[in-house]
């Protein structure tokens, strides 16, 4: 149930270049010590264009169990190849592939530690035609469900995902109790994790187009706000995590809106070129996308 509802997300799906995605993700577990717990990562494929999922440096100071053993594993679809499946620890580079629908693996703990680290890469080859693949990130408990309810409107309990967008760095969605720290950083603190399921929206912000771009002035943010609405906060990062601009906060109702960004900052200067974060946040989502200034 969990990958059916995930790859009905809707992304909107622009850009032409060859690109790439990669996101750092830190979980601090130290309220979770000794705890069993499956971390897995999804990846739905509804076309037939060839794309994996890596995941890249995956470090840990708990124990883990075999993710294959006989009549055992924690992976299916793929393939799925890499260090995981050794069990070296940091394991530098595992890749799922997307032969199937669905393609998904899991790290099995028998006890976690304080902290688990790695990062998650996509390729971006192409604009996709039709829906999209999505990679989703869940934290589970030993039978294979979530062990914690997020924001994720979905009702998947997802921590996080990303739609292949064919641009750099994709649609990312965040969903409370994680939290993206810019540039690149999605952080979760595992002592904080009181999020009731009825407080977020009941659908997914949507980025429907940021054109043009690359862009040499500004930008026009078309967006889709779900039901039933609330307090938006639309904010520009730099490449160092640095808020540049803040674009718009205040309400908006469902419906799709526009934001206009004039390329410059909090003080009105013009902003060098470059490639800027935008990220819309609201009711415990927060929905990033990329924009390239050429000047």
């Amino acid at each position: 149930m969990r990958w059916v509802l995930a790859v009905t997300a809707l992304c909107v799906l622009v850009g032409e270049a060859q690109a790439g995605t990669h996101y750092n993700v830190r979980l601090n577990t130290t309220a979770r010590i000794g705890q069993v717990a499956l971390l897995t990562s999804d990846l739905t494929s509804p076309g037939p264009a060839p794309d994996t999922l890596e995941i890249l440096n995956f470090a840990h100071d708990g124990k883990t169990r075999p993710i294959a053993s006989p009549g055992l594993s924690y992976f299916e679809g793929g393939p799925v190849r890499g260090h995981l499946l050794a069990g070296v620890n940091p394991a530098p580079r595992t890749v799922i592939g997307n032969d199937f629908f669905f393609n998904s693996l899991s790290v099995p703990f028998d006890s976690l530690g304080t902290t688990v680290t790695f990062a998650i890469q996509l390729p971006e080859p192409l604009p996709p035609e039709g829906l999209p693949d999505e990679m989703s990130f869940f934290y589970l408990g030993d039978d294979g469900t979530p062990a914690f309810h997020t924001l994720d409107p979905l009702g998947t309990d997802a921590l996080f995902a990303v739609c292949v967008t064919g641009d750099p760095g994709g649609d990312l969605s965040v969903f409370t109790p994680m939290t993206f720290v810019p540039p690149d950083s999605l952080v979760l603190d595992m002592s904080v994790l009181g999020v009731p399921g009825s407080d977020g929206l009941l659908g997914r912000l949507q980025f429907r187009s940021i054109a043009p771009n690359p862009s040499a002035g500004g930008v026009r943010l078309v967006y889709a706000i779900p039901k039933p609405g609330g307090e938006l906060r639309v904010r520009v990062f730099d490449v160092a995590g640095r808020l540049v601009a803040q674009p718009f906060r205040g309400r908006r109702t469902a419906g799709s809106w526009t934001t206009d960004w004039n390329a410059r900052d909090s003080r009105g200067r013009a902003v060098p070129a470059g490639v800027y974060l935008v990220q819309l946040q609201m009711g415990g989502q927060s929905l990033v996308r990329r924009v390239v200034l050429t000047r």
